[in-house]
């Protein structure tokens, strides 16, 4: 049985905000809501929280119905715990104070002393709230959410407010200590890389609906929308045309031949690993700007048509601004291909 059951989730303010969201979270299974501002995901964390109420749809808990329309249980009795993204902490009890609260008396201190360890902060309750880094704030928070052993965890993009290296740290660290514990939870995120490293499974959102839902792998190399493509991995669409013999492209042939009558048009998802880069005075495209990571160069490329590709090249190659190259796909493995908004079978 599903630990959190979502079933055409419908919520508006003025405007539709959530529009018939449904997605199941299995027990010890991290879910992240993916998608940018806007889209819907807090506002369905909310939902499940009982901040607010449904219009239309059922959540369920553990089996119970906490929301359906007629049913509203109050955020303090469906068992799920919280993490904010301001982490929320009372800046006026100590830490041991902060994860005990709400706690039954009988047993606290056990809990307490339980929670912390488990965390990464023994022998800290009695440090102030201002006496600790933005990383110690954010396990406290995540000690007092899941000192009450609830159900589900609920977090909100909770690693926001840290800087790049700590919500990198951190990110480690959360989802060795919720994988370990066999925690729940429902995490949402604007940020991709944030969503695919910490979810077992994603849903992309946008405009208020689930684009698509599936394991991390499944949602990066294998988009169903545009949408779903254009958001994860800085996506190029390449224009191109069915034939009997494959697709039609600026970068030449791709010996793909998706179920579509010759002559159809379509567009061709490429990310920078998906396009090879010679340099060659007759090629098809010419390099309009590079970007140096480190360990390689990302490669804008203009091709004669006008089409803009991106290339990741070692850092080894060495290409300047103006180099004339040829670019072709590396078809190691199949593209994902649209017609129209929808992927294609090839």
């Amino acid at each position: 049985m599903s630990t959190v059951t979502c079933r055409h989730l419908q919520k508006s303010f003025d405007v539709p905000v959530v529009a018939g969201v449904s997605f199941d979270v299995q027990p010890g299974q991290i879910l992240a809501l993916l998608g940018p501002s806007g889209c819907g995901k807090t506002t369905t964390l909310r939902l499940i929280a009982g901040f607010e109420q449904l219009d239309g749809g059922l959540i369920e808990i553990d089996g119970q119905v906490v929301a359906d329309g007629r049913t509203h249980i109050p955020p303090e009795r469906r068992r799920a715990g919280i993490v904010f993204q301001d982490y929320a902490i009372f800046p006026h009890l100590s830490v041991a104070e902060n994860v005990g609260f709400g706690l039954e008396k009988r047993g606290r201190a056990e809990r307490v002393a339980e929670m912390l360890d488990f965390v990464g902060l023994p022998g800290l309750g009695e440090r102030m709230p201002h006496e600790l880094s933005g990383g110690q704030q954010q396990r406290v928070a995540l000690a007092r959410a899941l000192a009450p052993q609830p159900v589900v965890l609920l977090l909100d993009e909770p690693f926001s407010n840290l800087d790049a290296a700590l919500r990198a740290e951190m990110r480690r660290e959360v989802r060795q200590l919720l994988k370990r514990g066999g925690v729940t939870a429902v995490f949402v995120t604007h940020d991709q890389e944030e969503a695919l490293f910490m979810g077992d499974a994603v849903a992309v959102m946008n405009r208020g609906r689930i684009e698509q839902i599936g394991t991390p792998e499944t949602i990066f190399h294998r988009p169903k929308t545009r949408f779903v493509a254009d958001f994860l991995g800085n996506t190029d669409f390449v224009p191109g045309v069915a034939t009997p013999a494959g697709i039609e492209t600026p970068l030449g042939l791709l010996p793909q031949t998706p179920d579509l009558p010759p002559g159809t048009a379509v567009t061709i998802a490429a990310r920078p690993d998906d396009v090879r880069l010679v340099e060659d005075g007759a090629g098809n495209g010419r390099v309009t700007n590079r970007r140096f990571i480190g360990i390689a160069f990302i490669y804008e490329v203009t091709l004669a048509d006008g089409t803009v590709v991106h290339s990741w090249q070692s850092h080894q190659t060495q290409l300047a601004e103006g180099t004339a190259v040829q670019a072709t796909f590396d078809d190691a493995h199949s593209l994902v291909v649209f017609a129209g908004e929808t992927a294609v079978g090839g």
